[in-house]
């Protein structure tokens, strides 16, 4: 049982004679497109939590999506709060009142990436930050996004911006997503990796996506929100792949040569 376990979810159920899309398309497994379970998903945060647990090996641990969905305010508060730091209400919707995607929203995947990364290298609980709402009404709700960046100062003395910090949460995302392309020498990355299951455009009332009441995704929506957030992140669209640009553009010029090498460079 242990090397079944250690072989990850698709060999284990194999062992039991158990066709990886079953599970794949029961919503009741949690199952998720490479093994790992989903954790606050499109059940929390429609495209934002299904283009999130596609770009992670195993389950992101990320709570940038649920704490802010799921604070306790009103829909029409969150939209003000997501205006605020994303720059447009349609950020956000209502849990289980999804509508289309949209490039605010995946601006806010952006964002909750770069901290989700940050909080890993910074030690931070990811269970109660990021810090964007705040439970005090004289403030209208609105929480500090900087607060990462008060404590590493206070623990540092460095005069680092939370812009900076957020910056290094994006390299650390794209190195990362550029070992997984060298461990499975692969440079089509959305075609072999960002997989997710098919119960998410599954409903036990069949009802449609984008009807109030239902968690339910569409698939052309899904793959239209891959395409806004790799052109949004200057990744190639077509295979998931970071450009030698994008490379550039957060200083990691030194991963290039050897994605060249290797042929894990789109295009090239």
């Amino acid at each position: 049982m242990g090397k079944w376990l250690g072989e990850s979810t698709p060999y284990m159920l194999g062992h039991f004679g158990i066709q990886e899309s079953d599970w794949s398309n029961d919503g009741s497994t949690n199952y998720w497109g490479l093994g790992h379970p989903k954790h606050h998903a499109n059940e929390d945060d429609g495209q934002v939590g299904v283009v999130l647990n596609c770009l992670y090996n195993r389950d992101p641990m990320c709570h940038g999506t649920v704490n802010f969905t799921r604070s306790g305010l009103p829909i029409s508060v969150k939209k003000q709060i997501a205006e605020h730091f994303w720059g447009s209400g349609d950020a956000v919707d209502e849990i289980g009142d999804y509508k289309p995607t949209n490039e605010a929203k995946m601006r806010r995947l952006r964002w909750i990436i770069c901290r989700k990364e940050l909080h890993d290298m910074l030690g931070l609980c990811s269970w109660m930050a990021p810090w964007v709402v705040s439970p005090n009404k004289s403030e209208n709700y609105i929480g500090d996004d900087d607060m990462e960046g008060k404590v590493y100062r206070a623990l540092t003395g460095r005069n680092t911006t939370a812009k900076q910090l957020d910056d290094a949460g994006f390299r650390a995302f794209t190195l990362h997503r550029a070992y997984t392309m060298r461990e499975m020498n692969e440079v089509n990355m959305r075609k072999n990796h960002d997989f997710y299951p098919g119960w998410i455009f599954k409903d036990a009332k069949d009802r449609p996506a984008f009807t109030k009441g239902t968690i339910r995704m569409d698939k052309d929506d899904i793959e239209k929100s891959f395409d806004i957030f790799f052109k949004l992140i200057n990744w190639d669209p077509a295979t998931g792949a970071p450009t030698e640009q994008a490379y550039k553009d957060i200083n990691l010029e030194f991963v290039i040569p050897v994605m060249q090498k290797e042929g894990l460079i789109p295009g090239k």
